[in-house]
């Protein structure tokens, strides 16, 4: 066994098991990850025909879905290393992916992000996202808020909407 195998005992995350160093490290890293993001995003029914409700209603819809399965796969790999669940083909290319390449898992890569972006750096990208569509499902009045374009998943759409909605309102 290597120095860096060697199992020791971590309880700083009410686990009381032997592990491997990788893992009680990595499994810090997803406890902070699972912190920082929002538990869910807050839904509003509108008017449908705005243009404006429309684009955010997809947005959150994807980055609702996103957030979802992210947080299910982060307590996957908590409860992993907690000794309550066994490793499985999902949860090895999760390890795969986020512990040896420390790249992003390819069912999370919903938009466009450079190839170099390491995990870490794509969960801060995304923890600022989904704080965004946070704060955007709690307005009042879509067409007052400030909007981070590149913290959308299609910005594009949002220009179209922007031209939907002047459309629609000079008539």
């Amino acid at each position: 066994m290597w120095d860096d195998e060697l199992a020791y005992e971590a309880d700083d995350l009410e686990c009381n098991i032997q592990a491997p160093t990788w893992m009680v490290q990595f499994s810090g890293q997803c406890k902070s990850w699972l912190d920082a993001l929002p538990q869910h995003l807050r839904r509003t029914e509108e008017n449908v025909r705005d243009p404006l409700f429309r684009f955010f209603e997809r947005e959150m819809n994807l980055g609702a879905g996103l957030l979802s399965d992210i947080r299910r796969d982060l307590n996957e790999l908590l409860s992993i290393y907690c000794g309550d669940q066994k490793q499985n083909n999902h949860s090895r290319q999760l390890i795969d992916a986020l512990v040896k390449r420390k790249r992003v898992p390819a069912n999370w890569l919903q938009f466009s992000v450079p190839n170099n972006l390491t995990a870490l750096e794509w969960m801060r990208d995304f923890v600022q996202r989904m704080e965004q569509l946070k704060r955007l499902s709690l307005s009042e009045n879509l067409r007052n808020e400030e909007v981070w374009l590149g913290g959308m998943f299609f910005p594009e759409a949002y220009i179209t909407a922007t031209r939907q909605l002047i459309a629609q309102t000079k008539g």
